[in-house]
């Protein structure tokens, strides 16, 4: 528990030193009236408690978004092939309203 509570610590130090001397002046350019000392004390609050969640949150969603993206890939050629028997299938029909009505539903198959 002190190994996660010192990694938590030395990560919202880490961001607090990484924040930019420009979003500094422009925290006191939104905020004017407040003085240099509170924002500085608001950076380093915020940058303790919320850096360590923010950062595993990134690396959440961008796992998420990874392998949501490999298995796109890996299952698009079974999509291309699902979709070239059903062109086949609206070639064959013979009610042209039917056979645009398959060829819509194979089209949305395939882009989902």
């Amino acid at each position: 528990m002190t190994l996660f509570f010192l990694l938590y610590l030395g990560v919202g130090i880490m961001e607090y030193f990484n924040v930019q001397e420009e979003y500094r002046k422009k925290i006191q350019e939104d905020f004017p009236f407040h003085e240099p000392i509170f924002i500085e004390i608001s950076l380093w609050i915020v940058c303790i408690l919320f850096t360590l969640p923010l950062h595993i949150m990134k690396v959440l969603i961008t796992i998420k978004r990874f392998s949501k993206n490999i298995w796109k890939k890996i299952t698009f050629p079974f999509k291309i092939r699902k979709f070239a028997k059903k062109l086949n299938k609206v070639s064959q029909e013979k009610d042209s309203l039917k056979s645009v009505n398959m060829l819509f539903k194979a089209m949305k198959d395939i882009l989902d």
